[in-house]
């Protein structure tokens, strides 16, 4: 459960609701989550969709017939490409909860459907607020799409690889759709999520629902970005947004990743990317000049009832590692090629300032 602070976040529990809800009287069944870490679908270092969770069904097509939703907690690791590139943009968000369905291919006009009366009757998304992309090319999705009974479909909207998709399954891919919802703030529509035919080798497996919270939070209350749904406020107004997008997105992913009992290190890949994200979060608060004592307070504050996990001791452990890490790169130097990023970018700010 979330607490209601800030301006945003009872967003999450209410949409979150109005899914679990929606899709329960549809007569889906519920699927309980997985770990992010928890190594369930091993194309993946860690889970970054439901998809990944709900896999086993596509060949229980039995389990299916019924349909299946979860609420997920997603890590996609893409922002570590250009951590300590501060010029180039950040568009999303490492950790966000997946909001997911599965159900057998021939419930494909059920889904279009029942993602739009979501949208629409559930979470007040007017019928021009948002609009759905198909490629011309798949007739079957774009005359599902065309009977929603609420959006409008723009064929084509978007290039051609855009519409399809993979899943780390040997001959499995996905044609895939997509729903945009207008930003109620900037009137920019997004992509906050898609509809996705899951086939190969002459089988058809299933069509799944995936939406991600974070996007559609933003949208829906008019952000600028998606690590404004969680509200933090960690720095003062003012501040470079690609500096502190990137640090509050470190400590979200740290703070979750540490949830689930990670620790930084280079043991194997899990750990090796909480570490990347501890040395982002270093960085970070030594640009915006935050003391590691007041970082710690604001860590502690978040650990419990304000994110979608429980990260006691997080803020603590975060802050002594950190600077742990500061003390040893001072006297040691860059012991490899993230260090040396490290370092360069701290040189190159303070010439700078």
């Amino acid at each position: 459960m979330y607490m209601n602070i800030g301006v945003v976040l009872p967003e999450f529990e209410r949409i979150t609701g109005q899914f679990s809800n929606h899709f329960e009287d549809l007569g889906f069944k519920a699927h309980p989550p997985a770990g992010i870490t928890s190594g369930i679908d091993p194309s993946v270092r860690l889970i970054g969709a439901p998809i990944s969770v709900l896999k086993p069904y596509l060949e229980q097509q039995e389990l299916l017939e019924e349909g299946r939703y979860i609420a997920q907690n997603c890590i996609r690791t893409h922002n570590l490409k250009s951590l300590f590139e501060l010029d180039e943009p950040q568009e999303y968000g490492s950790f966000f909860t997946g909001l997911g369905a599965l159900a057998s291919a021939e419930q494909v006009g059920l889904l279009f459907q029942a993602t739009s009366d979501l949208l629409r009757d559930r979470l007040g998304v007017r019928n021009d607020e948002a609009f759905i992309s198909v490629s011309s090319e798949d007739e079957d999705l774009l005359k599902a799409a065309e009977n929603n009974g609420c959006y409008a479909v723009r064929p084509d909207f978007m290039d051609p690889p855009y519409y399809r998709h993979v899943y780390g399954i040997d001959g499995v891919a996905g044609r895939n759709t997509s729903y945009w919802v207008v930003n109620r703030a900037t009137g920019e529509y997004e992509d906050i999520g898609n509809v996705i035919a899951i086939e190969g080798l002459g089988i058809q497996y299933g069509i799944e629902f995936a939406f991600g919270d974070t996007t559609l939070v933003k949208q829906l209350s008019g952000l600028s970005h998606v690590t404004d749904a969680y509200n933090l406020q960690l720095v003062e107004q003012g501040v470079p947004n690609n500096v502190r997008i990137r640090f509050e997105d470190c400590v979200i992913t740290s703070m979750a990743l540490f949830a689930e009992g990670l620790k930084p290190s280079a043991h194997n890949n899990q750990t090796r990317i909480l570490r990347t994200y501890m040395k982002g979060i270093s960085l970070f608060r030594r640009l915006l000049d935050i003391d590691a004592t007041t970082l710690e307070d604001k860590l502690e504050f978040y650990e419990e009832g304000y994110l979608p996990f429980t990260a006691t001791g997080a803020g603590k452990f975060i802050v002594s590692w950190t600077v742990e890490y500061e003390n040893d790169t001072a006297e040691n130097g860059a012991s490899n090629k993230e260090d040396t990023a490290v370092l360069s970018v701290l040189e190159t700010w303070g010439k700078e300032s």
